[in-house]
């Protein structure tokens, strides 16, 4: 920020130039020119546009003169920090929105790249699937032809199994939900929960 005058009210706070007190005055002697007094944010804003030469002097409290650089220097230098310190977050969140950007472009490429592989492996895994169940539904029912053909009960079997295996009940007792039957044969009882045989029982 450029500072060549001060306004009444004006919030010194946002200009980093007037972290020291904008009314100091000091004699300042240059080799182009008589010694004149200026204010030291005037000295500042003058040094920073390059308006004083390299060599200008100025006299400090003791009478000593100076180069105005080992003045002004360190104003500016603190001037410049306050400056990056309130850029540099944005500056992150761009190089963080940048950052996002790119990585979400790289897993598109690679979704899109790896896509027919991965299609094909899902459906080799699915088709694996899809044929060992088939096989256990095959074994399941050798199995319960054989149970058939034997005339014997076991447990898990389903109704119309036992119904293949020894006919249909003389009579059905069933609890209100139905979730457990009693299917009544004349020598033996067969129970039944949530629709799979659990156990035969001797009729009463």
């Amino acid at each position: 920020m450029l500072v060549v005058a001060e306004t009444e009210g004006e919030d010194r706070s946002s200009n980093p130039l007037y972290f020291v007190s904008a009314e100091q005055t000091y004699l300042v002697r240059r080799s182009d020119s008589a010694e004149r007094m200026y204010r030291l944010h005037e000295l500042t804003w003058l040094w920073r546009n390059a308006e004083l030469p390299r060599d200008a002097e100025f006299q400090d409290a003791s009478g000593t003169w100076k180069p105005v650089r080992a003045l002004v220097e360190p104003i500016l230098e603190k001037a410049r920090d306050e400056e990056t310190r309130k850029s540099l977050p944005t500056t992150i969140r761009h190089s963080r929105a940048w950052w996002w950007a790119a990585a979400g472009g790289a897993v598109l490429v690679v979704v899109i790249t790896m896509w027919p592989e991965w299609h094909d492996r899902y459906s080799s895994w699915r088709s694996a699937k899809a044929g060992e169940r088939q096989k256990l539904e095959r074994e399941r029912s050798a199995r319960t032809e054989d149970v058939v053909r034997s005339n014997e009960i076991v447990p898990g079997m389903v109704p119309q199994e036992v119904r293949r295996t020894i006919g249909p009940p003389r009579a059905v007792n069933a609890t209100g939900d139905g979730s457990v039957q009693r299917w009544i044969y004349r020598k033996q009882v067969v129970v039944f929960e949530n629709g799979k045989v659990i156990g035969v029982e001797a009729p009463e």
